[in-house]
């Protein structure tokens, strides 16, 4: 066999390992709604959430049964310096026995009657607290939602980019390789060849900065869906037609359905008044009846006494030299607090929605100028490279047009990434993230996904 072949053989053996080691180490394709699961299942910062609210909700389980009674058990053994009687002396009962050593047990019984209407608005406070809590995942899960959606559309925007690139990069190759076959021919000059040399320089400088954007947006998915940092993947989805999604309509955003985190504001105000007519409590009196039993023994059992109560506790204060007052004031001052917060964010809302609604009507618009844009473009290149191919053009020409090409391109792609994210966006501004009133497809479905409200009695 001649060297020729051995060497033939030797390059399609490496080739065909090459071929086979990229195949066994393909990178995962992943859908948004793939990133969306995920994120909604393992972000950190989510699960963190969720399980505050559930310890909110156990909180405000807790302040309904303070309205329960409470049973206790107590015991404990005492060692005097001085003999002490085991009972009480009674009228016609012996002397008693004393002792150094004596132990002693009991049970109690508590129950409030009435307090004021403290229980009752403690335990409002903290049902809409914890229903605020629940409201509040449910906010960064939506806000979550548009994070993940703008990360996945950047990267696709990234991707067509780095396609562009590596198109442009072949056809300067090309290129090369047809003006060195001219050089040799004495039909070309060597500055034409330095001239597509540089073009193609300043290429691999574009490519290695899109992909290092494209590394970055990855490594940024991975972190919103816990997912190591390094993982490999790719986008499966394309940047979609502009014109199949709705237009912009004229809504007044006062008509839409109340946001989670507007009814997690609503919520912290109507438990900032009930924490105003928990203070108020202050000034009326509480009732609890009382009862108890308890034994007393000396340690060595010679004799033993026990009693028993049943009572009623009433306390009243009358003079606490302006505590109560303050307090009522205070929460009255968090009470107004919460209603500025509470128009605070429906104000950011309808400038959320004007916002997204400008994005989006710019964004569509933008698509159908680039897309123009590109078509022109990539005309404009095939002339001048026919031009140049038949000697009646210059090399310049070509690089200006293939830049211009590339340059269409690449604000097409950001333009469609845009429209996306403006869509994601709208829909977020809308509350419509994860309903079926969703524009962007992925954040379509039947309910949202959230954990469920602790009700309070009172508001069923």
């Amino acid at each position: 066999m001649k060297k020729e072949d051995v060497r033939r053989w030797r390059l399609l053996l490496a080739a065909g390992l090459l071929v086979l080691s990229s195949g066994s180490h393909a990178a995962t394709i992943l859908t948004l709604e793939d990133c969306l699961q995920a994120a909604l299942t393992g972000n950190h910062d989510l699960q963190a959430l969720e399980w505050e609210a559930e310890g909110d909700a156990a909180r405000a389980e807790g302040a309904r049964r303070d309205r329960y009674p409470e049973l206790t058990l107590t015991g404990n053994w005492q060692s005097h310096t001085e003999a002490t009687r085991v009972g009480t002396l009674t009228p016609d009962g012996p002397g008693g026995t004393f002792s150094h050593h004596l132990w002693q047990g009991g049970a109690g019984l508590v129950l409030p009657l009435y307090t004021g209407g403290k229980l009752e608005a403690r335990e409002r406070v903290e049902s809409y607290l914890a229903q605020a809590a629940s409201l509040d995942t449910r906010a960064f899960r939506e806000q979550l939602a548009v994070q993940v959606a703008e990360v996945y559309h950047g990267l696709l925007a990234v991707d067509a980019l780095i396609q562009s690139l590596e198109r442009s990069r072949e056809a300067l190759a090309a290129q090369e390789a047809q003006i060195k076959a001219l050089i040799r021919e004495d039909k070309a000059a060597e500055v034409d060849l330095l001239r597509v040399q540089v073009r193609m320089a300043s290429l691999q400088q574009q490519c290695i900065e899109v992909r290092n954007e494209a590394a970055i947006l990855r490594e940024t998915m991975n972190l919103l869906t816990a997912r190591p940092a390094r993982s490999d993947w790719q986008p499966a989805d394309g940047l979609g037609d502009p014109g199949l999604f709705p237009r912009v309509p004229e809504t007044d955003p006062r008509h839409f359905a109340e946001r989670s985190d507007e009814q997690a504001a609503r919520q912290r105000q109507l438990a900032a008044k009930s924490l105003t007519e928990a203070a108020r409590s202050g000034y009326r009196p509480s009732m609890q009846l009382e009862a108890s039993w308890n034994l007393r023994r000396d340690w060595e059992g010679r004799d033993s006494f026990d009693d028993g109560i049943v009572g009623l506790s009433i306390n009243w204060s009358l003079w606490d030299f302006g505590r109560t007052r303050e307090e009522v004031l205070e929460s009255q001052s968090r009470e107004r607090a919460q209603e500025e917060r509470l128009a605070a964010i429906q104000s950011r809302r309808q400038f959320e929605w004007e916002q997204a609604r400008d994005s989006l009507q710019a964004a569509r618009e933008r698509v159908e100028v680039a897309r123009l844009s590109v078509e022109s473009a990539r005309e404009a290149l095939r002339i001048e490279q026919r031009k140049y191919d038949s000697g009646k053009g210059l090399i310049t020409d070509v690089l200006s047009s293939e830049a211009a090409a590339l340059e269409a391109e690449s604000l097409l792609a950001r333009a469609r990434a845009d429209h996306l994210n403006a869509l994601a966006r709208s829909d977020f501004a809308r509350g419509s993230i994860f309903r079926t009133t969703a524009w962007l497809p992925a954040f379509r479905t039947p309910e949202p996904l959230s954990p469920s409200i602790p009700k309070h009695p009172a508001s069923k």
